[in-house]
């Protein structure tokens, strides 16, 4: 079973966790990192709910039996 991918370009939200990753990569102290990284785990935290949204959109109609589209 072949299961497209939809590539796009790259979210907001992935270019601020991008973003994130690279100031915590060079922060200059400890409470710069971690006010980083609590802005870091905020932004994963929300990619991850909106990737398990995007799931139960795209699964359900990949593996359904009769492969109509919703």
């Amino acid at each position: 079973m072949e299961i497209a991918c939809e590539c796009q370009m790259p979210s907001p939200l992935e270019d601020r966790i991008r973003e994130l990753c690279l100031k915590a990569a060079v922060a200059q102290n400890e409470a710069d990192l971690d006010q980083i990284i609590r802005q870091l785990r905020a932004a994963l935290t929300e990619y991850i709910h909106d990737a398990r949204i995007r799931a139960v959109e795209v699964i359900p109609r990949t593996f359904r039996s009769d492969k109509k589209t919703a």
